[in-house]
C-alpha cells in the first residue's frame, strides 16, 4: 500500500469526506475508499454499474489528457527549475 493510500485510509475525512470516493479500475481491489467495477457482472444493474463508473472514468482521463496538452512543460517537470515549478 503507497503512503497516500495510509492516509487516506487513516484519515478518510480530511482526504475525501462522507459522501467521496476514488474510482479504480479493475486493476485495484474493493476498499472502503475506493469503487472498482464488479469482476464479472451477472445482472442489468451491476453491468450499468460498470458501464457507469466507465464512462466517468473516460471523462477523467480526457480531462487529464486535456490538462496535460495545455500545460506541456508540466510532463518534464524534473528539468524545471525549483523556482519556477513551485508557486
Amino acid at each position: 500500500m503507497s503512503a497516500m493510500a495510509r492516509k487516506l485510509q487513516t484519515d478518510r475525512m480530511a482526504w475525501l469526506g462522507p459522501n467521496w470516493f476514488i474510482l479504480g479500475d479493475g486493476g485495484f481491489s474493493l476498499a472502503d475508499i475506493m469503487m472498482v467495477p464488479y469482476a464479472n457482472p451477472r445482472t442489468k444493474i451491476q453491468k450499468y454499474f460498470n458501464f457507469c463508473l466507465s464512462s466517468t472514468r473516460f471523462v477523467i482521463e480526457e480531462t487529464f489528457g486535456r490538462w496535460k496538452n495545455c500545460f506541456r512543460q508540466l510532463m518534464d517537470y524534473q528539468h524545471c527549475q525549483q523556482n519556477i515549478a513551485i508557486w
